[in-house]
């Protein structure tokens, strides 16, 4: 039990890194999109780029109005953190002798 509580514990923690990873990756090119939506919004004449963006944000606003307060990656950070515990009661199980392997 020892070992597989472990080998849990270091899935979770792994994949907690690899959320953060993914997720800086994911701002990165956000923030690169975003530049490059201004710059060519401010050399559209009209420029309606920032107000389509605003109004598409509002519409999935209000389609979705407690789901868009939630980042996708604390999604995956709050799975990733229940395998750590889970991992961990078991090992605390197993070195206390509640658990047989």
């Amino acid at each position: 039990m020892f070992l597989i509580s472990s080998v849990i514990i270091l899935l979770g923690i792994y994949g907690m890194i690899t959320t953060r990873k993914l997720y800086e990756r994911q701002m990165f090119h956000f923030e690169r999109s975003r530049s490059c939506l201004d710059e060519l919004d401010m050399t559209i004449v009209a420029g309606r780029l920032k107000t389509l963006r605003a109004e598409a944000e509002a519409r999935n606003k209000a389609k979705f109005p407690w789901m868009s307060r939630i980042p996708n990656h604390q999604v995956w950070m709050g799975l990733h953190a229940v395998l750590v515990l889970f991992g961990l009661a078991m090992f605390l199980l197993s070195v206390f002798g509640k658990l047989k392997p």
